[in-house]
């Protein structure tokens, strides 16, 4: 099994490569974001996608620190926390925080859920 398939993920966010991405993305995942104000958006695995899409149409470096990784039966969990800058590597909005599932279906890891939350300013 492949314990780091959260590094195929944040390569292909990295290089924004829609097309791996969505390979890697089960067709059934929900990914829940906090906004700022505390403010819950959910999303399919098609909204997911237009958001990757929007997000991918402006030149950014992504930036990825892994906080935590841990297995839980079939599962692998990491926490990361996400930065997106310019070319300069200035921030274009406060971090986010997320944590993401894998797991093995049908030979293949996917991410099946996701939770982040954003605007997180704190350095610890």
């Amino acid at each position: 099994m492949n314990t780091l398939p959260h590094v195929h993920l944040l390569a292909a966010w990295q290089n924004q490569n829609l097309e791996k991405i969505s390979e890697i993305l089960y067709p059934g995942m929900i990914a829940t974001f906090v906004l700022p104000d505390g403010t819950e958006k959910r999303f399919n695995y098609d909204e997911i996608i237009a958001v990757f899409k929007e997000r991918f149409k402006q030149h950014q470096e992504w930036r990825f620190d892994v906080i935590y990784k841990t297995e839980r039966e079939d599962d692998t969990i990491v926490v990361i926390r996400i930065f997106r800058e310019d070319e300069n590597y200035n921030l274009l909005e406060a971090s986010s925080l997320a944590v993401m599932t894998f797991k093995t279906l049908d030979d293949k890891r996917y991410l099946i859920r996701t939770y982040i939350e954003m605007g997180i300013t704190g350095t610890a």
